[in-house]
């Protein structure tokens, strides 16, 4: 087993909401943008369940994601908060 596989048993999306919104503090944009991102690349939810629970399609969280990535390349302050 690869140590990417190891990582995304172990992390639940409940962990991800809890940490990103302790992180986040209010930051609803950035924060929702960030629980996409994190459970698509960090757990093993289809596309199609992680959606759901955002309300919106998997293609929608395909593009989440890929913004998301954009964003944390370019912008510092987001950038230090998905350090933490």
């Amino acid at each position: 087993m690869s140590a990417l596989n190891v990582l995304q048993a172990s992390v639940s999306a409940d962990r991800i909401f809890e940490t990103v919104e302790a992180v986040f503090d209010n930051d609803n944009g950035n924060s929702r943008q960030v629980k996409v991102y994190l459970c698509r690349k960090y757990t093993k939810l289809a596309l199609k369940h992680i959606g759901n629970h955002f309300g919106i399609g998997e293609s929608g969280v395909c593009q989440a994601s890929r913004r998301t990535e954009k964003k944390w390349l370019v912008i510092k302050n987001l950038r230090e908060q998905f350090k933490r």
